[in-house]
């Protein structure tokens, strides 16, 4: 059980697999997730949203980790924000408040495990999650990765732990289409989410 975290190194160990999320805000109420793209056209009808990010390149800090995989996956600049609070997720759901010292401080540490059916199934995978702000709209998606990037209420991002709704069912009810999601049955792909937006969807619960 870890009580305090005074920085970010405390967290990180060398031997694992390391990330950075974004909780990321298109307008105060709404957070920006991104669809799959053609790397997971295998996907049919139900398919996964997930935080902007990425894994964390050798030589790399947080912070530029954060900028770059925006920049690349939507070739959009962002501003990331201090969080007042820092939550640890811990494997098995258990959250926690911590504190840091670093001066831009996470929104959560989150220790992902790989799930069942994918390459790194049961492997730690350990996410930085820090709030941040869009400075400039999307423009072009790298497709391979991401097919599309839509704006989620809170409501949404809480309640789609639990459930797995249409993408025409969240647009009824408050979402927006940012980008992309062009030919996409919007009546029978049912969404949910993984890392960053699934942890997201727990803490804002807090």
């Amino acid at each position: 059980m870890i009580d305090l975290l005074y920085k970010l190194s405390d967290y990180i160990k060398e031997s694992t697999e390391t990330g950075v999320g974004l909780a990321l805000k298109y307008t105060d109420e709404k957070y920006l997730f991104f669809l799959p793209g053609k790397k997971y056209e295998n996907m049919k009808n139900d398919i996964f949203y997930a935080g902007i990010g990425g894994h964390l390149e050798e030589g790399e800090d947080f912070v530029t980790c954060a900028k770059r995989e925006v920049k690349e996956e939507l070739e959009a600049d962002i501003q990331l924000i201090s969080s007042e609070k820092t939550w640890y997720m811990h494997s098995d759901g258990k959250i926690e408040n911590v504190e840091m010292e670093d001066n831009v401080k996470p929104l959560a540490l989150y220790d992902m495990i790989h799930a069942e059916g994918t390459p790194k199934a049961g492997q730690l995978y350990k996410i930085i999650i820090f709030n941040a702000r869009l400075s400039t709209e999307p423009k072009n998606l790298q497709k391979y990765e991401v097919g599309g990037v839509i704006a989620l209420t809170r409501e949404q991002v809480v309640k789609n732990v639990s459930c797995k709704p249409t993408l025409r069912e969240l647009v009824n009810n408050g979402a927006d289409i940012v980008a992309g999601c062009k030919n996409l049955d919007f009546d029978n792909i049912y969404l949910y989410p993984i890392g960053t937006a699934k942890a997201l969807g727990y803490i804002l619960q807090k």
